[in-house]
């Protein structure tokens, strides 16, 4: 049964990836035939702007949502290192 849970899991993930994906290619595409200038960054500018911004989003979001915020921080970067 966990099997078929995670397998389950792993497909939606994908489907949920593209279907985003989709989207924001749309999106992109809508916003540039508005004239919107749409710049897309290198891995490290992305890089550089998640470090530079992430702390931030954190201690707000964990003053807005308290204890349980880091824990699910937490939670999550664990599963990010073991990935």
């Amino acid at each position: 049964c966990q099997t078929a849970i995670r397998t389950a899991s792993d497909e939606s993930a994908s489907i949920v990836m593209d279907a985003t994906k989709t989207m924001e290619n749309k999106a992109l595409t809508a916003f540039s035939d508005m004239g919107v200038v749409v710049t897309e960054l290198t891995e490290e500018e992305f890089a550089a702007l998640r470090e530079a911004t992430l702390p931030g989003v954190q201690k707000l979001y964990v003053e807005e949502v308290g204890d349980e915020g880091q824990a699910i921080i937490d939670a999550f970067t664990a599963e990010i290192v073991q990935d």
